[in-house]
Parts: C-alpha cells; structure tokens; sequence
C-alpha cells in the first residue's frame, strides 16, 4: 500500500492490516520519489499495490489536485504491476489520469476524512459492497454511466447504529470492562 498525503493523521496501515498483512508506504509529497524508490525495490514481492492519494493543495485548478509528479508515480507502478488507486479528492482529476485502463480498480472517494478512508478499505477487501457509475464520458476509455457494482464476499466493520444499538448502550459496557 502506497499512502500519499500531506495529512499527517493516516490510519491507512491499521485499516489495512485488519484485513491482510501488507507493507504501507506512507509518504507527503515532498518525500514522494524517495517513498517510490524504496516501494520499487521491494514491489517484485507484491502481486498487487493499492494507491492512495488525496489532493494535493498548491496546484493549478484545472488539476483538481492530481500533480503530475504523482501521475509519474502512479505510471511508473501500472506498467509493473496490477494497482488499484484511491483518488480522495474531485472526480474530475481523474480526467488527466494517464493509463487508466490499466488499473485493476479506480475508487473515488471524494475526500479524505476516516470514515472514507475506512469504507474504502473495506470495499477492497470484499468488506462492504459497493457500485457506481461514471456521470460523464472519460476520455475514449469509458462511456458516461460505465461502472462497476460488487458483493460484500467477507466480514465487514460498522457502526453499532447499522444494525440498530444505540451507541449510549456500548459505552455502559465499555465503562463495566474498564473496572
């Protein structure tokens, strides 16, 4: 797993152990090259690299927040190996996304908080079932509307409210474990 933000909070390698044991790289986008260069050193041992990226904020608008150095970075993986990318951040990003039909996955969360970030890893992982379709044409490679629907295949994490416990009632417990 290749993490890249300028957020200092990245809960990326512990919602990502939950589920498999991995490697996370994480990294801001002045260290990024030097983050690569370690990735590549070990990726022959990889079968797959997930990519998470949010904005980065100093850039031209018509970017969205996808710099060109992390697109190098982002071709670079996609030529050797299978990648899905997180893009946390404006969809229309992914319209300067070089290669993007030689991704595995293209997820689009739209903003980095923990709840996505952690959502997003259980889509992955087969923990939540997820869908979404294009809302324009991308480029010549995908049709407005073209997409993708999944299956939950395994256990997934949640809040008590999704099968209805009121969260005042877990913290009584909580308060009897901790005497």
């Amino acid at each position: 797993v290749l993490s890249i933000s300028d957020n200092a909070q990245n809960d990326m390698p512990w919602l990502v152990n939950r589920y498999a044991p991995a490697d996370v790289y994480t990294t801001d986008f002045k260290t990024l090259e030097k983050t690569y260069s370690a990735l590549a050193e070990k990726q022959a041992n990889y079968n797959l690299i997930i990519v998470s990226i949010d904005p980065e904020t100093n850039l031209n608008k018509k970017r969205f927040g996808l710099s060109d150095h992390a697109q190098s970075v982002l071709d670079r993986l996609v030529y050797s190996k299978s990648v899905i990318f997180v893009w946390n951040g404006n969809p229309n990003a992914l319209l300067n996304l070089d290669n993007a039909n030689r991704y595995q996955a293209i997820l689009n969360s739209y903003e980095p908080t923990d709840y996505t970030q952690d959502l997003v890893t259980q889509a992955i992982f087969g923990g939540r079932a997820i869908s979404g379709s294009l809302k324009r044409k991308v480029k010549t490679l995908y049709e407005k509307g073209a997409g993708i629907a999944t299956q939950k295949t395994r256990l997934g994490y949640g809040i008590p409210e999704e099968v209805c416990i009121d969260r005042k009632n877990l913290s009584q417990l909580d308060e009897i474990v901790d005497k």
